[in-house]
């Protein structure tokens, strides 16, 4: 067994070599013995393992579940968004979206190329043009 094959077997069976596979156990063990690299892994993987049986899992509270469906079955219709206002709501933006572009000077003769270089402006006229140019 090589270093790389204990390795992947160490991350993925932890510090303990008796829970690695049986036919991998005697190698894996021989190679401790004489390779200070693979009793470091070893020793590494067991501490992994010794943080993560000590990381504490604190469960809900008794009935939280019970009381969240509660509280939205509670809820129903009253509180869902009525139709009428979320069609409200997008002619709304609709709105203000169309009226920001009006007012926001466009000449409505512009070519593409002024429509372009005004959105744009922050770029060069070379960059405006090779652009132009690409389209």
């Amino acid at each position: 067994m090589d270093i790389k094959r204990f390795e992947a077997l160490a991350d993925a069976y932890g510090g303990e070599i008796a829970r690695w596979p049986e036919a991998e156990r005697a190698e894996a063990l021989t190679l401790v013995e004489r390779n200070p690299a693979a009793r470091a892994l070893l020793e590494d993987a067991a501490a992994l393992d010794a943080a993560l049986r000590s990381a504490a899992v604190t469960p809900p509270p008794t009935g939280l579940s019970d009381k969240i469906i509660a509280d939205g079955a509670g809820a129903g219709a009253a509180s869902a968004p009525q139709p009428r206002w979320a069609a409200m709501a997008a002619a709304l933006t609709l709105a203000i979206g169309l009226g920001a572009g009006w007012f926001a000077g466009t000449d409505p003769g512009a070519t593409d190329a002024e429509i372009f270089a005004a959105a744009f402006g922050a770029l060069g006229d070379d960059e405006v043009s090779a652009l132009l140019e690409d389209a």
